[in-house]
């Protein structure tokens, strides 16, 4: 049976596919709505083992897990590497289906990871949600100290966001129309406050449901927000080596030189913001133990 490489552009109202050979011929090529049963139909109409690439975006995810029981592969890639898709003269969704399908054919791609397991790709919702959320809430925080600040009035500390302390350091305002506009950044601070704390409370409901969370908070200094993180972005560490899973990790050392010699100190890599570098201490030890947590893939 014939290979066929197909490319997808999607969009939220209406998908291209175009399908080539294994020569870069177009063989067949469609434009439809987006919705799973018409996906279904445009590739139990291709006579042949069907490749799909599309693009990392937000319905990258729904769609790969659709396909997949329906096709022999489908690969995300990462459109910040499609330079050729991205900043090509001409530019429509046909000729970008056509492009991602001939990378696909050369294997000229970057791919990104989704996870195939349901319930992996589930709990990464809610831990990116929690983490939104935290990101929000800190941004908030920064935004009511700014503007006190723009006033003249230097709120130090965490006191300020408490309910004794906001009032003391609101009468220091002497206009009524910014001290309403605190106070209403107090509101979206309490609004993103109890958010956070119900994300939290769902993050760690789920977290019971993956037995090696418990085992990796065995780890010195991998509490159950990190756990969590590590088990929903990496999870399956067998898909790095050593050296990259540090790397990804922020657990990886870096070592600058530039004419035989050093440039500053060795420092920890910050690729991935979900393990603060802070907390670790002894990295290669930690990837080491991270990674035997975890069975090997069966062949």
């Amino acid at each position: 049976m014939r290979q066929v490489y197909v490319g997808m552009d999607l969009g939220s109202k209406v998908c291209t596919a175009v399908a080539i050979d294994h020569r870069g011929k177009m063989i067949d090529s469609s434009v439809f709505r987006t919705g799973e049963g018409n996906m279904i139909s445009f590739f139990e109409g291709l006579k042949g083992r069907a490749l799909v690439m599309i693009e990392e975006g937000e319905l990258a995810s729904w769609v790969a897990r659709t396909l997949r029981p329906h096709v022999e592969r489908v690969v995300v890639s990462d459109p910040r590497r499609n330079a050729w898709v991205a900043r090509g003269g001409n530019k429509n969704d046909a000729l970008d289906a056509a492009k991602l399908a001939e990378l696909l054919r050369l294997g000229s791609y970057s791919e990104v990871w989704h996870p195939k397991d349901t319930d992996i790709f589930e709990f990464k919702l809610v831990v990116q949600r929690y983490d939104e959320c935290s990101r929000k809430l800190a941004r908030t925080r920064c935004q009511i100290k700014s503007l006190f600040r723009r006033q003249g009035v230097i709120a130090g500390g965490k006191d300020v966001y408490g309910l004794k302390g906001r009032s003391e350091v609101l009468n220091r305002i002497q206009s009524e129309s910014v001290r309403q506009l605190i106070e209403n950044e107090y509101e979206m601070l309490d609004f993103l406050f109890c958010a956070n704390a119900k994300t939290l409370r769902i993050l760690k409901r789920e977290s019971t449901k993956f037995p090696v969370i418990k085992r990796l908070k065995e780890i010195p200094g991998v509490g159950p927000i990190l756990a969590a993180r590590f088990v929903a972005y990496v999870g399956d560490p067998h898909r790095f080596n050593k050296r990259t899973l540090a790397s990804y990790s922020c657990l990886s050392i870096v070592k600058r030189s530039s004419d035989g010699s050093p440039i500053g100190r060795e420092r920890l890599l910050s690729v991935n913001m979900f393990f603060p570098s802070a907390t670790v201490k002894t990295p290669h030890d930690m990837s080491r133990s991270l990674t035997s947590f975890f069975p090997p893939p069966h062949p």
